[in-house]
């Protein structure tokens, strides 16, 4: 008979696992594991052990909680260590106690690893503490699938204290109006922290009478944790002097090149890229007569990797680019496309579409035709200027890039430097600031390459400086230099 371990996950950063978890995570035979937990943790199982999905979502329930502890007894007859990896603590909502009596009356040995609990954690990720000397001595854990006859607003109402309901986000419009209704007043600050842990964490404060419809307007996503008191007005994260605006790759770039500084750098805005269907289109057209071209051009290393997966996924015969030369706008798009490729055949000196376009015109001419792949929206300068030189070429715009703000207004007010690593980029966070009505103003800006500075330029704004080489490595090292 093996032993099971009900271990908690912690409130979804891998890096907030204990140490006993992890080990246990490790050596683990059978891991029977819910949709909290992260999915990090499960590469650290060894190549032997049998993972086992049972997530619990609202309106998602994929097995019941017989079978779960069906599966855990049966676990424990057939493996030494089978663990039951729990988001957060077992014991916090997390029907750790269903098990463990199922695992009594069964008699199967169990061991408890408690895990940091999301109570606590998200709202600590959103620079909310649930307690404070002056404003809350006490916080109260409630969960939001509770029925309307169960809960007794009035008595929450009254509590001094934090409140904090975890699952509550479906739940919202009925536990605002049942505090209000139980005398709590309509300005009690009130916050949600939707998808903590994650990327795509998201923060909105707002007094308890707005909260559920400000929620709603925002589609702030589950899970959530809704904490309200006096504390949710607080803010205790710091504050990074740089806000990036770029893809997660982008950003990732960054963060390494910032090494030992990148805790001054904050993701403000994520630029999302997907491909788009007239560019699928348009690009297996092309694959399907690639032999026509002799030359293909990347302007983005998106362009490449997202050439790379589509012609992947259509198991497309890569023997017929055999025959193809490639160009890349700069050493970043170089490298993605030699991953891919395994050669490069032009990098201009200068990386700017500009340069691209005239080496194009002196190397190939009116002798080769040339297929561009690039995003929607690009500068056209080196088309104007391949045009100029007669050559032959077609181009797809393959993708397109979205804004989606990923800090809350309050935060993105107090970052006094905003990167932007493309010329979508800066479209994106001026057309989301005049929508919401976020101001800009103020802050300094600085940018990667004359493409972007020039979308500055179109709004009056001269960047304080413009990157040159073009890539993530010397913006990092002139924002290190604005630091001294």
């Amino acid at each position: 008979m093996g032993t099971v371990y009900l271990v908690g996950a912690g409130p979804g950063d891998p890096e907030l696992v204990t140490v006993k978890a992890l080990r246990l995570i490790q050596r683990a035979d059978l891991i029977v594991y819910d949709s909290l937990a992260p999915a990090d943790l499960l590469k650290e199982a060894p190549p032997s052990c049998q993972c086992v999905h049972v997530g619990k979502r609202a309106g998602r329930h994929s097995a019941a909680q017989e079978e779960i502890n069906h599966l855990l007894i049966a676990g424990a007859q057939k493996y030494e260590t089978v663990v039951r990896l729990k988001g957060g603590d077992p014991f916090v909502f997390g029907r750790g106690g269903e098990e463990v009596l199922a695992l009594q009356e069964a008699g199967v040995p169990y061991r408890l690893v408690p895990g940091v609990t999301s109570s606590v954690a998200v709202p600590e990720a959103a620079g909310i503490p649930v307690t404070h000397r002056r404003l809350a001595r006490s916080f109260h854990v409630i969960t939001g699938h509770i029925a309307d006859d169960e809960l007794d607003y009035a008595a929450y109402a009254q509590l001094e204290g934090t409140l904090v309901f975890l699952m509550g986000l479906s739940a919202l419009p009925r536990i605002a109006s049942g505090l209000l209704s139980g005398g709590m007043a309509g300005d009690t600050p009130a916050a949600v922290v939707s998808q903590g842990f994650t990327e795509r964490q998201r923060v909105l404060r707002a007094p308890l009478s707005e909260i559920a419809e400000r929620t709603k307007e925002k589609r702030m996503g589950a899970p959530a944790v809704v904490v309200v008191g006096p504390c949710a007005d607080l803010d205790f994260l710091y504050h990074a002097p740089f806000g990036i605006i770029g893809s997660d790759s982008f950003y990732a770039r960054m963060e390494r090149a910032m090494d030992g500084e990148a805790g001054m750098l904050s993701h403000v805005m994520r630029i999302r890229l997907s491909v788009t269907e007239e560019g699928r289109k348009q690009l297996r057209e092309a694959f399907s007569r690639i032999e026509e071209f002799d030359w293909v051009v990347f302007t983005s290393r998106n362009a490449v990797a997202m050439c790379e997966r589509i012609a992947r996924e259509d198991r497309y015969p890569l023997h017929r680019l055999d025959h193809l030369r490639f160009a890349a706008i700069g050493p970043g798009t170089a490298e993605r496309l030699r991953a891919a490729a395994g050669h490069v055949d032009l990098l201009p000196e200068s990386y700017t579409s500009d340069a691209l376009g005239q080496a194009l015109a002196e190397q190939v001419g009116k002798s080769g035709r040339v297929l561009v792949i690039r995003a929607e929206g690009g500068r056209q300068e080196m088309f104007s200027i391949m045009d100029e030189a007669g050559m032959e070429y077609e181009k797809i715009r393959l993708y397109r890039s979205e804004g989606e703000l990923t800090v809350s207004p309050e935060e993105l007010g107090r970052t006094g430097i905003l990167a932007f690593a493309s010329a979508s980029g800066v479209d994106s966070m001026f057309a989301l600031a005049e929508q919401e009505g976020y101001s800009l103003a103020g802050k300094r800006f600085v940018c990667i390459g004359e493409a972007t500075a020039d979308a500055l330029r179109k709004r009056g704004i001269e960047p304080e400086f413009v990157t040159h080489p073009h890539t993530a490595e010397e913006l990092a090292r002139r924002l290190k230099l604005m630091q001294r």
